[in-house]
């Protein structure tokens, strides 16, 4: 019943990347020379899918969504599978798309993953959290930029812990968290259409 219950999670989360792969990309090739497509650099070094878009509201705002995405359950002692998506409206001190910018963003995840202090028990959940952030954004030419940032914020985690070595995976306990801690981070390479 576990394994069919991670197998059903598992075709949720490729579902959800797909349709957030699609909306991305739909609003990147509608809206030409006011949207970059980016990709966020350490996500992709440790085997973490992703792929982001922003688009122009207005001379200093933007919208960004990125989705990130890990079928494996052990990359590099990274032992966690599953997937997030993180929208975000960001201000430009400057212009859209140069320099400094503020900017308050969101987060879903869902997740299965082994506690780094306990490897035989099992974290199966979701999770929310609402941050500020901050980045800078450099332009190498008409087509091409780098961007640079970090978010802090709060985190709501929500739980079912498994033993790994059990049978029948049975639940220890439901786990609710609230913590203060980084939201989001990252290096990405952008290509503006």
């Amino acid at each position: 019943q576990r394994q069919m219950c991670i197998r059903d999670s598992t075709d949720s989360m490729k579902k959800t990347l797909t349709l957030l792969v699609s909306a991305l990309l739909l609003s990147a090739t509608g809206l030409n020379a006011q949207t970059t497509l980016r990709a966020n650099l350490p996500g992709w070094a440790i085997a973490i899918g992703n792929l982001g878009v922003e688009t122009a509201l207005a001379r200093h705002f933007t919208l960004a969504a990125e989705g990130y995405y890990s079928p494996f359950w052990n990359v590099k002692n990274f032992r966690m599978r599953g997937y997030m998506l993180t929208p975000e409206i960001r201000y430009y001190f400057c212009e859209k798309f140069n320099k400094h910018y503020l900017g308050l963003h969101g987060n879903y995840a869902n997740y299965d993953r082994l506690q780094p202090s306990k490897l035989q028990n099992i974290r199966q959940g979701h999770a929310w959290a609402l941050g500020l952030s901050y980045g800078h954004q450099w332009i190498f030419n008409h087509h091409w930029y780098f961007d640079l940032f970090i978010g802090a914020g709060w985190w709501r985690f929500d739980n079912d812990v498994y033993c790994k070595h059990e049978p029948d995976y049975k639940i220890r306990e439901h786990v609710k968290e609230n913590k203060f801690g980084i939201t989001r981070g990252g290096a990405s390479f952008a290509y503006r259409f």
